[in-house]
């Protein structure tokens, strides 16, 4: 099943735990977050032990949150670096991975309703966890790893990534593990 905030949801079949969502872009009146996805509702995995490169994410059935067809997904494909997180925002649906992160939009085609931006369409920054992303200032916030391993905080410029946090306050948050905050 799928709660309302994604928090300590899991998706079974047959008693076998596939996963947990990492991403539910609903709203708090159960509205989906942004005009151009209140159409679908859009979940990823958590990388497990059987997939920890899980790359996926899905697409419930048009206008349906009930429906969810088993070809209707698509998969973050320019690194294969995990899916952290699946993020709408502005009309663009970020596509998170530990590493990089694809920028897609709804096409409105009827095979497959989203697809990567053209021209590439790659940030080469990640996130961190699916907790650690917010709408601010008209752009989006997140948390991510710089290539040390610190935690660093970006903000997205158009589709430029901006590092907004400073070596103090890195250096600060080394001593905490955000990984798996919630």
């Amino acid at each position: 099943y799928l709660n309302k905030r994604g928090a300590n949801a899991r998706v079974e079949a047959g008693g076998d735990v596939f996963g947990r969502p990492t991403s539910y872009l609903m709203d708090k009146d159960d509205r989906p977050k942004d005009p151009f996805d209140r159409r679908y509702i859009i979940v990823s995995m958590s990388p497990n032990a059987e997939e920890p490169t899980r790359r996926t994410f899905f697409i419930s059935g048009l206008n349906d949150p009930n429906t969810w067809n088993p070809l209707d997904f698509d998969v973050k494909e320019s690194n294969p670096d995990p899916v952290m997180l699946v993020y709408s925002a502005y009309e663009i649906l970020h596509v998170f991975g530990s590493q990089t992160t694809e920028l897609w939009q709804n096409t409105g085609n009827a095979l497959s309703a989203f697809q990567r931006l053209p021209g590439g369409g790659v940030i080469d920054t990640g996130a961190v966890n699916p907790w650690a992303i917010c709408k601010m200032d008209g752009t989006i916030v997140w948390l991510s790893f710089d290539a040390r391993g610190q935690y660093t905080a970006w903000q997205l410029q158009g589709a430029t990534p901006v590092r907004i946090s400073n070596h103090a306050i890195e250096n600060h948050w080394s001593n905490f593990d955000a990984s798996g905050a919630s």
